[in-house]
C-alpha cells in the first residue's frame, strides 16, 4: 500500500471512506449531516497546517483513510497528536494497512514533536479497541462526551 497526504483533489475518495465508517455496524453513525457544512469542513481541515490526512491506496483506488489533528498542550508545553478518523475499505481490512497507516501517523507524530499520540474508540466497538491495543496503545483515561 502507498501512503500519501491527502490532498483537494481526494475529496470524493475520502467522502466514500468516511461513509463507510458510518456503515461499520460497530459505530454509530451522525444523524442528519449536514452536507454543506460537512464538505466545508473537509475544505477546512484539508487546508489547516494542524491537521494530517493520509490516504492509503493500491492500483490507485484508495483503500485506507487516517485523519490526524495535531493539538497545543498547555499542561507540558508539547502539541499531543490526536487520530480522529481511521478506516480501510471493506475488502482491505485484518491485512495490515490499517496499522501501516497508524506507523505513518505515529512517525508524522514524533516528527511534529508530540509527546502523546491518542485515539477513541465507542466502548463498544471491541474490534477497533483490540486493534489500537495491538498498536501498542495503553487504555489510560476515561473520556466523557456530551452531545450539543
Amino acid at each position: 500500500m502507498r501512503v500519501r497526504y491527502a490532498n483537494d483533489g481526494d475529496r470524493e475518495a475520502i467522502a466514500k471512506l468516511i461513509q463507510q465508517l458510518g456503515e461499520t455496524p460497530s459505530v454509530t453513525a451522525p444523524q442528519d449531516v449536514d452536507l454543506d457544512r460537512w464538505w466545508n469542513t473537509l475544505d477546512l481541515v484539508l487546508e489547516s497546517s494542524e491537521w494530517v490526512i493520509l490516504l492509503g491506496e493500491e492500483a490507485g483506488e484508495a483503500i485506507g483513510l487516517l485523519i490526524m489533528v495535531i493539538v497545543p498542550n498547555l499542561y507540558d508545553g508539547w502539541p499531543r497528536a490526536e487520530i480522529t478518523e481511521l478506516i480501510v475499505k471493506e475488502g482491505h481490512r485484518r491485512q495490515g494497512r490499517g496499522a501501516e497507516l497508524v506507523a505513518r501517523a505515529e512517525s508524522e507524530a514524533r516528527q511534529r514533536g508530540c509527546s502523546e499520540f491518542e485515539v477513541s474508540t465507542e466502548k463498544e466497538n471491541v474490534v477497533a479497541t483490540e486493534f489500537y491495543r495491538k498498536c501498542r496503545f495503553q487504555k489510560e483515561h476515561l473520556l466523557f462526551e456530551k452531545h450539543l
